[in-house]
């Protein structure tokens, strides 16, 4: 884990990175004391670290920080490791999504994203794994990785979105397990609503990485700020976001626990 100083500084970004011997598998990301969007939260293979990075670009003059974890495991241990990334074309499209494919037979462990310009006027939605087959997909389940994006209300830039994926030979215990809306907190408890989803993997397995999204009508109003993992025995993620204004259309926060 790493973290860093709580200041009013405007852009940070922080790099937790795995000790000699093991392999990144995956990580996660949150902001502290303050409600500003992640703007990356993914693996750096060349590093074996996983990284993150948040422009506060003037909502705040609060001080804050940023925290990363990194999930690493010895290379016995998980089989066949790569790390995939794809790009968007950088321009002034409003909302972007872009899917990156594991090599082969191999599945994803963990998810990752990082906008591309914008300098905290983009608000992530966060990262979806592939649905199972059906008679008009030919990709398998959790083999593929989409992130998407889109613009805060006003800005006229040009910006993209990156998504990666670690990927590697599951293990027999291999699953992913979902949650929605954990917690739910609306006005009038807070002038502006908030949403936790935390899924756990079934006790005895190893947490590998966290994917997880904003859905509904409003995510150009909401800061996703916790890409959360928690390596424990029962491995837990958590992915928080929380309203930038009041009376935003509907939404809800979806957290998966890739698990093996």
């Amino acid at each position: 884990m790493a973290e860093t100083p709580i200041d009013t500084t405007q852009y940070k970004n922080v790099q937790a990175t795995c000790p000699a011997g093991t392999k990144l598998v995956g990580g996660g990301a949150h902001i502290g004391y303050v409600s500003i969007p992640l703007s990356q939260a993914e693996a750096s293979a060349q590093a074996n670290s996983y990284s993150a990075a948040a422009y506060a670009d003037g909502a705040t003059q609060d001080p804050w920080n940023l925290n990363v974890t990194a999930i690493c495991a010895d290379v016995s241990v998980v089989l066949n490791l790569q790390y995939v990334n794809r790009s968007t074309p950088v321009d002034d499209t409003d909302a972007k999504s872009v899917t990156v494919q594991c090599p082969s037979t191999l599945r994803v462990l963990s998810t990752g994203f990082r906008i591309i310009g914008g300098k905290g006027d983009i608000r992530p939605i966060g990262t979806s794994l592939s649905e199972p087959a059906s008679s008009i997909s030919a990709v398998s389940p959790n083999t593929a990785v989409t992130a998407s994006a889109v613009e805060k209300p006003g800005y006229t830039g040009t910006w993209g979105i990156n998504a990666s994926a670690v990927c590697g030979t599951p293990s027999s215990n291999y699953e992913v397990r979902t949650a929605i809306d954990t917690v739910v907190v609306d006005p009038p408890a807070t002038p502006f609503p908030w949403r936790a989803a935390v899924a756990k993997c079934a006790p005895g397995k190893q947490l590998y990485g966290i994917a997880g999204r904003i859905d509904g009508a409003a995510p150009r109003y909401v800061a996703l700020q916790a890409f959360i993992v928690d390596y424990a025995p029962e491995g837990t993620v958590l992915l928080q976001a929380i309203a930038e204004v009041p009376n935003t259309p509907p939404w809800s926060v979806t957290a998966s626990a890739i698990c093996g």
